[in-house]
């Protein structure tokens, strides 16, 4: 791993927020009887403590786990935790040091996992349960702060469900769970602890009172104290402020003030008057710090001792909450920071607010709590405050997946403000999810504005940011494409005189976009060897996976259909793929294997192909990025298309069709065509044809020329089985101007030449067919193309059958032939160009080659063996019944060991043939496998028959072709041989005759008139 990408991980040693600490408790009274009750209670895993402020809670949760000796993973949650991206990236920082320093960081809720939350929420709570010995405690105290309608608490329940029974986990609340939690409870995974059990009894009000006054023993003073105690119900925090204020007089209060907050604060102003002067500045001036340090309690109170009252409150035990850490830091109990707020609002002026409000928000963001100054500078009205902050911490916000956080604090400007800043337009557009085409529009739109401004202000890295805003969005739409053209000629500029000073990563961005821009709407572009170019300078720079796995996709498509397919030419697609390297996170990983499977069917590797697409579709699904499946299913889909396997595709188009209303119209279109391929293969030319226009429509719109090329090159093939041979060259030709202008569009024009070959040679029009099958399959062969035009196993080994006889890139053919597992059907079956593993000749001569050699014995030759082979082609090769072969061959044994003799012959021909396969014997019928077995003169029988039927139809031309190859295979009379085996006698004699019929040695024509 590069040192780049090693600094882009979080430091796990670095200081938690304070908020991910647990409190440091001073000298308190242990309660031990609730520590007897949670360690009953902990027979179910989750204990949820609900009680009113100030019973207590922290406390005896802190001080619980220090005594049994329980690390905690202690998450203090607050309103702005109800973001469920935020919960996330705090869970995140939290699990950090208390995990092995090896093991992964638990993912941020970036925008890929939206559609499969719940899945997310699974995962990284079994993530983190895998990762943390079961000796941590999971601990969320204030869980009250959440708002009731967040999403926090389903995920939360969600999560802790897929805890295991052993993990210690303790919410602290003011209140009953949410309904979302009604789950465990019903499951019986949480137990509660109400606030009834944390009242004080009287001997634990006795020991805190003797705690607090342990160094100013007053026998009356405790009593009173006792005395008064009792009329608080066993509330801590009343009874705290009471030896605060040491004195009884309060205790008529409870009766007058029966809220906890307004008794807090009657006592707490009793408190706070007799405090020092500098302790209730050091309060005043902190009370709007969550948290607080010695440092910002020094600039906010001007007192340069500010930290000693703080901790000497934090000993005191009143309210206030260390957190060891670098640096130390102090946290109020919501009662007394309450309490100080309510006294601020009395006692000083607006202005005087207003400005503690100020600068205590900028004290905040230097210490690096940016969320609370920012709602700080939002209560003040402090708008350019707002307004730095989203601009400075948008990016690192954004790759935490808080989007909503961006947005929130958007909305808090004046709109003039927003429309009148680049930055802001241009943060307001990146942080807005593209979730459909509306909001999509709406990002084009913002980023568009900001690009105006930029130009206007001379900014050129906002420029070019905006710039890639705009063509992504775009490109994304799946629509409109020709909408990026004027864009273009900005983009071109700049890719020509690329300016020097220019951030690597800002370029980086630019150059993905304009892969992007060069694999769909302007693909084979001129300027691709210039994005190659700068590409090779920019790599070494760029560590961030997905970043980088976003340029692989359109690399790869350019690679793929420009002609540098093979693995000596694929620049983009080898240059990224090695930077990417292995160890990537999910959505990278994803990309990139989706990319790899759509250059794997190209390439010609079938069974990788085949296996790719369902490993990366269970990864969607496993980690709940479910935007890519339509994507990889349309992928699997076509090596089974190319492998005639119309029924296997059925499966992966239903994965996409009941989303089609939420599909973008190239993604529609894409749909169709793969639905009407598959209808072309099971002969529905009708529903082919529909499919076809409606995927040509949709692609119209788009704009995309990739698409146009495979759609009509489809639709003109089922034109042509349909028997509208004008429709088919009326289609064709309206590519030809897109496939002939554009050298680098290589696919495009390879298609456009084999489906005009395949037109051509079904015709009959040889010399306009045969001149468009050399050059497309001379380009196939250049690019390692294996992408054919839409056919059938019939049509398919027709067009290649006839390049095998004319030589047309026979090796690359023959490669073809072998990995689209094409099989020898209608006039490939009895051609002798066709790789056939096996060749029998029997015409003039007996000889056998396996795979293109001939078949040679050192010792005895096997005759029985290969009066089998014999046999079975006398008998018409096919279906032949093994009693008559019995007959044959063995016809002085009886029928078990005639039988057992040709068992043992067929399994000894098998060997010879080296194909196990290559004879079969089902329901006691032996057969030579067709795919396999070529044999001369049964072909010269299947070509004689189709030959003479052209004939009598009147299609000389064609009749002639096949006699022409009938003629070759006929060189002598079957089987020729000196042993008298009365049962070759009907079938040379009619091949003979056949023979004579084709008029060998005289033309057919004459044959057939003397015969008549």
């Amino acid at each position: 791993m590069s040192k780049k990408m090693e600094q882009s991980i979080p430091d796990r040693n670095r200081p938690l927020p304070s908020k991910l600490t647990p409190p440091r408790l001073p000298k308190i009274v242990p309660r031990a009887r609730l520590f007897r009750e949670l360690d009953r209670a902990r027979t179910r895993p989750i204990i949820w403590i609900a009680a009113p402020p100030g019973a207590g809670k922290t406390t005896l949760v802190a001080s619980y786990l220090h005594a049994r000796r329980l690390r905690p993973l202690w998450y203090t949650v607050d309103e702005r935790d109800g973001d469920l991206a935020t919960f996330f990236h705090y869970l995140s920082l939290a699990a950090r040091p208390l995990a092995p320093r090896k093991s992964p960081l638990l993912p941020h809720l970036t925008p890929e996992y939206l559609q499969g939350v719940s899945v997310f929420t699974r995962n990284v709570f079994e993530a983190l349960d895998a990762q943390l010995p079961r000796s941590i405690a999971l601990v969320l105290d204030n869980y009250q702060t959440i708002p009731a309608g967040s999403p926090v608490h389903e995920m939360v329940a969600l999560g802790l469900s897929h805890l295991a029974m052993e993990r210690p986990v303790l919410i602290i609340s003011r209140e009953e769970p949410p309904p979302a939690w009604a789950s465990l409870l019903a499951s019986r995974r949480m137990t509660m602890m109400d606030s009834g059990i944390l009242r004080l009894t009287s001997a634990e009000s006795c020991a805190l009172i003797a705690l607090y006054r342990s160094r100013r023993r007053d026998a009356s003073a405790e009593r009173a104290l006792t005395k008064a105690a009792a009329t608080l119900d066993g509330w801590m925090a009343g009874l705290v402020l009471l030896l605060e204020e040491a004195t009884g007089s309060s205790a008529t209060v409870a009766s007058q003030e029966p809220s906890r907050q307004a008794l807090f604060n009657y006592l707490g102003a009793e408190v706070f008057a007799r405090m020092d002067v500098r302790t209730q500045d050091v309060l005043l001036s902190t009370a709007y710090c969550p948290v607080v340090t010695g440092v910002m309690a020094t600039e906010l109170s001007g007192h340069r001792d500010a930290e000693s009252y703080l901790e000497t409150l934090y000993r005191r035990r009143y309210f206030v909450e260390r957190h060891d850490g670098t640096p130390v830091s102090y946290t109020y109990h919501p009662l007394l920071q309450e309490f100080l707020q309510h006294r601020l609002q009395q006692d000083w002026s607006t202005e005087g607010l207003l400005t503690l409000r100020t600068k205590t928000a900028h004290l905040l963001s230097t210490a690096g709590q940016v969320e609370a100054a920012v709602d700080l500078s939002i209560d003040a009205q402090d708008h350019e405050a707002v307004a730095h902050a989203i601009i400075s911490h948008a990016p690192s916000f954004l790759r935490q997946g808080r989007f909503a956080v961006i947005q929130q604090w958007l909305q808090t400007l004046p709109p003039e403000r927003c429309a009148s800043d680049p930055w802001l337009l241009y943060w307001s557009a990146c942080s807005t999810p593209p979730a459909n085409a509306a909001m999509l529009e709406q990002i084009h739109a913002q980023h568009e504005q900001a690009y105006r401004q930029f130009e206007t202000r001379g900014e050129l890295v906002g420029q070019v940011l905006a710039w890639v805003g705009v063509v992504k969005a775009i490109i994304y739409s799946w629509d409109r494409f020709g909408r990026v053209d004027s864009w273009m000629e900005i983009g071109e500029r700049w890719l020509k005189n690329m300016p020097a000073d220019l951030p690597a990563p800002v370029r980086f961005e630019f150059i993905s976009a304009l892969l992007a821009v060069f694999a769909w709407p302007h693909f084979g572009s001129p300027l691709v060897p210039l994005v190659r170019e700068e590409l090779d300078r920019l790599l070494p720079s760029i560590d961030d996976p997905v970043v980088l796995a976003a340029a692989y996709v359109p690399g790869t498509v350019i690679d793929l259909c420009g002609g540098t397919n093979h693995h000596a030419k694929n620049y983009f697609s080898t240059r990224i793929r090695n930077r990417l390297g292995e160890n990537l996170p999910p959505l990278a990983r994803l990309m990139r294997d989706h990319a790899e499977g759509h250059t794997l069917w190209h390439r010609g590797d079938m069974e990788r192909a085949l296996a790719s697409a369902d490993p990366i579709i269970e990864l969607c699904h496993g980690q709940g990025i479910y935007f890519l499946i339509g994507w990889v299913a349309g992928v699997a889909a076509y090596p089974r298309l190319m492998l005639n396997r119309p029924q296997d595709v059925l499966r992966y188009l239903a994965m996409v069709r009941p989303h089609y209303d939420h599909l973008a119209p190239f993604q529609q279109g894409y749909l169709h065509f793969l639905t009407a391929w598959q209808a072309y293969l099971v002969e529905d030319f009708r529903s082919a044809l529909r499919e076809c226009k409606q995927a040509d429509t949709l692609n119209s719109g788009v704009q995309c020329p990739l698409g146009e090329a495979e759609i009509r090159v489809g639709w003109a093939m089922t034109y042509h089985a349909l028997g509208n041979d004008d429709e088919a060259h009326r289609l064709l030709a309206s590519l030809e101007a897109q496939v002939q202008v554009s050298s680098n569009y290589l696919l495009g024009r390879c298609l456009w030449l084999l489906a005009k070959a395949r037109l051509h040679l079904d015709a009959g029009q040889e010399s306009d067919g045969l001149p468009a099958l050399r050059e497309g399959l001379a380009l196939a062969a250049e690019t390692g193309q294996h992408y054919l035009p839409w056919g059938r196993p019939d049509e398919t080994a027709r067009l290649l059958v006839r390049a095998l006889e004319e030589q047309i890139e026979p090796a690359f053919v023959r490669l073809l032939i072998r990995n689209l597992q094409i099989k020898p059907v209608g006039i490939a079956w009895y051609s002798t160009a066709w790789p056939w593993a096996i060749k029998v000749y029997t015409l003039g001569k007996f000889e056998i080659l396996v795979n293109d050699r001939p078949l040679q014995f050192t010792r005895k030759v096997p005759r029985k063996t290969l009066g089998l082979l014999q046999a079975i082609i006398a008998h018409g090769g096919q279906q032949v019944p093994a009693e008559t072969l019995c007959d044959r061959l063995w016809p002085e044994s009886d029928g078990d060991q005639a039988y057992q003799a040709l068992t043992t012959e067929l399994n000894r021909l098998r060997v010879l043939l080296k194909h196990k396969e290559a004879v079969t014997l089902q329901e006691n019928r032996l057969s030579l496998n067709q795919t396999l077995c070529w044999v001369d003169a049964l072909s010269f029988e299947q070509l004689a028959k189709e030959s003479l039927l052209l004939m009598e139809q009147g299609k000389q031309e064609q009749s002639e072709h096949l006699v022409k190859q009938a003629r070759s295979l006929y060189t002598g009379e079957f089987l020729p041989t000196p042993d008298h085996l009365p049962w070759l006698h009907p079938t040379r004699d009619r091949l003979a005759r056949t023979a004579s019929r084709l008029g060998i040695g005289h033309s057919v024509s004459d044959s057939l008139v003397t015969e008549r």
